[in-house]
């Protein structure tokens, strides 16, 4: 669990942001370091991750990780879809922890990992759970179509 010293585990562990010395509990675990501990403490961590920069820029690196995406490509699909689900028309309405409007979520073929739009959580979610498949969605239409809705 931690780094051995004098042969007992380490009691404490100083954060390098705030100079406070803390126990192991109050780092986050991180295998690639040798002692198994982040090098920052978790509410330094905290505060420096929840600033809307490093939330913009993590917005980014994830784009760019899972869609192969500029935020600038992302922008441009929104724009063309005037900032609305691609599905139901409506802007998104989820917010996140700090209160902030989520971006639209990027739907895409899961086996191809073609991007087809952007979609508001709600709809996101419903295809997905339906397994984003296309029968799954037409027998949903034909189940709420067969009873009135």
């Amino acid at each position: 669990m931690g780094r051995m010293s004098l042969g007992r585990l380490m009691l404490e562990k100083e954060c390098p942001t705030c100079k406070e010395k803390k126990p192991p509990s109050g780092f986050h675990g991180n295998r690639s370091k040798p002692d198994g501990l982040d090098n920052e403490c978790r509410r330094c961590k905290h505060l420096r991750e929840s600033t809307k920069e490093a939330r913009e820029a993590k917005r980014e690196r994830d784009l760019m990780r899972l869609y192969g995406m500029t935020l600038a490509a992302y922008e441009g699909l929104a724009s063309s879809q005037g900032h609305l689900c691609a599905i139901c028309g409506q802007p998104e309405r989820a917010t996140n922890r700090y209160g902030e409007l989520l971006p639209l979520a990027v739907d895409h073929n899961h086996e191809t990992g073609e991007v087809r739009g952007l979609l508001c959580s709600k709809c996101n979610k419903g295809i997905g759970a339906l397994g984003d498949d296309v029968m799954g969605v037409l027998t949903a239409a034909l189940y709420l179509a067969s009873r009135g809705d």
